[in-house]
């Protein structure tokens, strides 16, 4: 069967032959037919470029008025992948986002009713298309190409989709918020305790227990308490910094166990404990249990956080990571929640449940180099958030605290609190992670 592209040099062709001998065009001087030539000849070339630079893999018909632009959400980069704009309908930008389990693929109806398949988005993505109101997209799964939904865009300016049959609860979120729902639904609002960042800068002052435990003065009493000042360091996300969380024998005692333990590995990542080069950190485990003074810190950091400790502890967070840095080493912006399209088998993040907040210890002082950073500080990304000087960073200091929140109130996943240690430039990074959960944590 002949394609597009072939019926269309053969119509060409015919009509060449016909103007040969009828139409006005041959009786015309040699300059003018040389420059219809060159004319020609660059429109060929025009529409080959196109072709080559597409990011459509169905070939783009002539009648194919629909896409105009195509890119990653989040990203600045956009490829062309259409042709004309469709005369006096409005422009629409359109986010697609597959909350299926699996790939689904979009595809635009054109003009003749005809299904033409545009793109491809793997389980948890996403992609933004400019289109025009009056247009018809279809969502279908791409191994199947069974049927989902259909979506008719009637209305100019931005628009969402998700690819789940009942999703004008996302939709409406979308349209509410300015961002996407990512947590799974339904899912409730947070039950954990969240302080009001009110501002940069802002301090608020807390009572907790236990106190210090020294050397000199050995394991505090169990009813001792001090002070603690929460600075707001960011709103969006919110990040606070805590001076003197830990006393410097309790960093100290913290570094000794992970290195008389010997069990120091290079940093995977979350639950597959992959080896990636975007984290080259080395790490290691201690139990709330594993001596005095740790469970000790363990209750400080429960009792800032309104959390009850007991024999169940780990309800409601994990074992207390700590990390190494040595020079050059580093862990590139990350988040700490579990997006459950990510875990589709991880069933206590399927069933709501998810971390909210990192207490993040800085046992040692570090003398260039491995702040933690928050390149979305403030909703507005920032490349190379290390290296800029309007970065959101905190600075590694013995005894030191930072505390940021990786869930909204309403329960859904803060992709803002995007985080990173950048490089170590020199010295040692010591390090340490509390990481909470809500409502409650299934290993």
């Amino acid at each position: 069967m002949a394609t597009s592209d072939q019926r269309r040099q053969s119509d060409q062709a015919a009509a060449a032959s016909n103007a040969k001998s009828s139409s006005p065009s041959s009786k015309l001087s040699v300059p003018v037919k040389i420059a219809i030539v060159v004319a020609v000849v660059g429109v060929a070339v025009s529409f080959v470029a196109l072709r080559h630079d597409s990011a459509v893999s169905t070939p783009v018909r002539d009648d194919s008025r629909a896409i105009v632009a195509l890119e990653d959400a989040g990203d600045s980069d956009k490829t062309t992948a259409g042709a004309d704009k469709v005369a006096n309908h409005p422009q629409v930008n359109v986010t697609f986002y597959n909350v299926h389990q699996e790939p689904c693929d979009i595809l635009w109806t054109n003009d003749d009713g005809k299904e033409v398949k545009m793109e491809t988005i793997e389980a948890g993505g996403s992609r933004v298309f400019t289109s025009y109101v009056t247009h018809l997209w279809i969502w279908r799964t791409t191994a199947s190409q069974e049927y989902i939904k259909s979506v008719l865009l009637d209305t100019p300016g931005t628009f969402y989709s998700y690819s789940s049959v009942d999703s004008s609860f996302q939709e409406q979120y979308q349209k509410e918020h300015g961002f996407p729902w990512i947590n799974v639904v339904p899912r409730g609002p947070m039950i954990r305790w969240v302080p009001d960042p009110v501002a940069v800068g802002h301090e608020q002052t807390y009572e907790i227990g236990p106190g210090f435990y020294t050397e000199r003065d050995g394991v505090p009493d169990p009813e001792s308490k001090l002070n603690i000042t929460l600075v707001t360091e960011a709103v969006i996300p919110k990040v606070f910094v805590i001076e003197n969380f830990l006393s410097a024998d309790e960093c100290d005692h913290i570094v000794e166990l992970a290195i008389q333990s010997g069990q120091m590995k290079r940093s995977g990542v979350k639950t597959t404990g992959e080896l990636v080069p975007t984290r080259t950190s080395y790490q290691m485990w201690l139990k709330a249990t594993e001596t005095n003074i740790i469970e000790n810190i363990f209750k400080r950091g429960y009792n800032l956080m309104q959390i009850p400790f007991g024999t169940d502890w780990n309800v409601y967070g994990e074992e207390l990571q700590v990390l190494r840095y040595q020079v050059t080493q580093e862990y590139q912006p990350h988040e700490d929640f579990f997006k459950p399209t990510d875990y589709p088998t991880y069933k206590a993040v399927q069933a709501g449940q998810n971390r909210y907040a990192t207490l993040f210890l800085y046992l040692s002082d570090v003398d260039e180099g491995g702040e933690t950073v928050f390149p979305r500080a403030h909703g507005t990304y920032v490349e190379n958030a290390c290296q800029h000087p309007e970065g959101v960073k905190v600075k590694a200091k013995k005894g030191r605290a930072a505390l940021f929140f990786s869930m909204l109130p309403d329960g859904n996943l803060d992709t803002n609190s995007l985080h990173g240690g950048c490089p170590v430039i020199e010295g040692t990074k010591w390090a340490a992670n509390f990481w909470l959960w809500d409502p409650k944590f299934t290993n």
